[in-house]
């Protein structure tokens, strides 16, 4: 696990996940090295950091007995610290805070998520992600500042798109087909109807001579 320069884990708190009754882990500066048998809860320390970054949550990791778990992470960021919580419910609920404020998974994410980097097996195949090729892209080109802008301008031009397409199809609704008549007086006449505003298909009329 490593974290961004200027950026530490001070300490974690696990209740209620999976073997996990109640732990509370403090880190130090520099290298912190977990160690313990196997099936002692040493990947489930990790889980939990990876649920407080805002990852997604199972409510089948509740510890059986407990009626959810819960995750919370002190972690100091350029001199200033930050408490990040999780808790996930054996019902499925998930509840997400900053600093006790009630916020979505999504901001969790996007808050925490970038203040911590796990490490693990075939991590390699997160270069295949292609949200995960953008950002590398972006911070390589140093063209970070500009995502927003462009995201912007990217749902600007969507719901452009949206508002004449809801037009266009007003306008084929709004307006009447149009036939072409004959001289005879035909007894049976069908029409077609447009496809579009602007398309008028010809009528095909059957006469009946008298």
């Amino acid at each position: 696990m490593s974290a961004p320069k200027g950026s530490h884990i001070r300490e974690l708190g696990v209740a209620g996940l999976a073997i996990i009754d109640a732990v509370r882990v403090e880190f130090g500066l520099g290298l912190t090295v977990l160690t313990g048998e196997t099936g002692a809860g040493k990947s489930l320390l990790v889980d939990a950091l990876a649920l407080a970054r805002g990852g997604r949550g199972d409510s089948g990791a509740v510890r059986a007995g407990s009626d959810r778990l819960r995750v919370d992470l002190q972690i100091s960021s350029q001199g200033r610290d930050q408490i990040a919580v999780r808790e996930v419910y054996a019902e499925g609920r998930s509840v997400a805070r900053i600093d006790d404020e009630l916020v979505t998974i999504g901001r969790l994410a996007g808050e925490v998520g970038p203040l911590i980097d796990i490490h693990g097996q075939h991590d390699q195949q997160r270069l295949g992600d292609p949200a995960r090729q953008r950002e590398l892209l972006d911070r390589w080109s140093k063209a970070e500042g500009h995502r927003a802008e462009v995201a912007s301008l990217i749902q600007q031009r969507s719901a452009l798109h949206e508002e004449l397409r809801l037009r266009a199809q007003s306008e084929t609704t709004s307006k009447p087909p149009t036939c072409a008549r004959g001289r005879r007086r035909s007894s049976r006449r069908s029409c077609a109807v447009p496809q579009t505003a602007s398309e008028s298909l010809p009528c095909k009329t059957n006469f009946e001579r008298r």
